[in-house]
């Protein structure tokens, strides 16, 4: 009898071809993805490859301009021209900080070659300078600054002329103040032994002359019997000798009140003297503003004329002063201006020199003087004139008045002149009387102590 079916005894199904079948076709579905991936991969790939490429290609294209850029002066208009460029492009299109770099690297390149050029050229001047360079120094070092002066002017290679130059100051200046310190120390030892020679002549004077009046002349003329010529030293030892002959030799208190009693009286009179003095010399007389500017220090017949000359186009009374001559149609006086005032002064000197006084003034030393001025004065006279009355006499008249106006003036100041030089004189008179009736009274005393 057959057995049972059971599950135990059925056989399980054989499923192993199937699973084949679907691990074939899982694999067939990876390698398609990958073959699809391998595929989008390499097209990334040459897309990135020609991207690369272009960058590059673009990169270089600037670095080329870059290396074949020479001139510095014009490297910042260059550079911003590169950086439009760069500008217009892509950030993936030009390596930017590549060509920033190679634009700051070639600045540096052509400032150095710039520097390298210029010392170079500094460097071949200095060598072909140094011929005259080592002539002037040599110079200097003689003391010729003038001939220095003269090569470095002439020179043609030499192109630092301003250092030599400064070279030759420096050691001119320091020969001056080396000069001058010696100048100093000679003159400081000289000055302490004439100090010392007239200190000596001084006690020698004091001490050996019995007559006071004459120590001064004594001690004057061994001072320059010992070559003692500084005015200082001189004076410093001159000054005080009576006095201190007074000290050493001495008056007794009577007699010293006798000589103040005597100088107190003639003092009073001096005085009075010098007050008087004051008075005329603060009262001194002087032209009046409408005369003195005529008579400035530099005035003379000549700028006379040639003010008449410059005035002589001034309108006055419907004339000008040039045709004044020409209307009275009198050659006497000249065909212009000048010619008429030239004339007119002679004739008013002519005039004028009848008076003695007046003579003595035109042919003295103030003469040019006055004669300018008076020619001026009438000058200004008949241009401030209205219509006729103004001819060539009147121009006359007005110089006689003038040189009359100066002459008066002249007098007034001559003779408070002499009267201030009178008394000048005066005072000297008193002042000499005083010290010779003093001096004649300590001698007398002296004498007295003698005896």
């Amino acid at each position: 009898m057959a057995s049972p079916i059971t599950w135990r005894n059925i056989g399980a199904p054989d499923f192993s071809s199937a699973n084949q079948l679907g691990v074939q076709a899982g694999n067939q579905i990876n390698q398609g993805i990958t073959q699809l991936s391998n595929a989008a991969k390499q097209v990334t790939d040459n897309r990135l490859s020609v991207e690369n490429q272009t960058k590059d290609f673009n990169t270089n294209q600037f670095l080329n301009q870059v290396q074949g850029f020479n001139d510095l002066g014009s490297y910042d208009k260059f550079n911003q021209r590169i950086s439009t460029e760069l500008g217009q492009l892509g950030a993936g299109q030009v390596d930017v900080s590549q060509v920033q770099s190679a634009l700051q690297g070639r600045d540096n390149e052509l400032r150095t070659d710039l520097t390298q050029t210029q010392e170079f050229d500094a460097r071949q001047q200095r060598l072909a300078a140094e011929p005259e360079i080592n002539k002037v120094n040599a110079l200097i070092a003689a003391k010729d600054y003038e001939g220095a002066r003269a090569l470095i002017d002439s020179s043609q290679t030499i192109k630092d002329k301003g250092t030599l130059l400064s070279s030759i100051e420096t050691s001119s200046d320091a020969d001056r103040e080396e000069k001058f310190k010696i100048d100093e120390r000679n003159r400081t030892l000289d000055l302490r032994g004439q100090k010392d020679t007239a200190l000596g002549i001084r006690n020698e004077a004091l001490e050996s002359l019995d007559d006071p009046t004459k120590i001064e002349d004594f001690v004057q003329g061994r001072l320059r019997e010992a070559g003692v010529t500084d005015s200082g030293i001189i004076a410093n030892t001159v000054n005080g000798l009576q006095a201190d002959y007074e000290a050493r030799n001495g008056l007794t208190k009577d007699q010293q009140y006798e000589v103040s009693r005597l100088q107190k009286n003639y003092s009073s009179a001096i005085d009075n003297a010098a007050r008087d003095i004051d008075i005329m010399s603060s009262d001194t007389p002087t032209y009046s503003d409408e005369l003195g500017h005529f008579l400035d220090t530099n005035n003379t017949v000549a700028n006379a004329m040639k003010y008449v000359g410059e005035q002589s186009d001034k309108e006055v009374g419907g004339y000008e002063l040039w045709d004044i001559a020409t209307q009275y149609n009198d050659s006497r006086w000249g065909g212009n201006a000048v010619e008429m005032a030239d004339k007119a002064l002679q004739t008013a000197v002519e005039n004028l020199e009848a008076d003695d006084g007046m003579a003595s003034l035109l042919t003295g030393p103030d003469a040019e003087r006055i004669k300018g001025a008076a020619v001026k004065y009438a000058m200004d006279a008949v241009s401030n004139s209205e219509g006729g009355g103004w001819t060539p006499e009147a121009f006359q008249k007005e110089i006689e008045k003038g040189i009359t106006l100066f002459s008066t003036r002249n007098d007034t100041i001559n003779a408070h002149t002499k009267k201030l030089k009178d008394l000048i004189k005066k005072q000297k008179t008193i002042q000499s009387g005083a010290d010779a009736s003093v001096n004649r009274m300590i001698e007398r005393f002296k004498q007295e102590r003698r005896n």
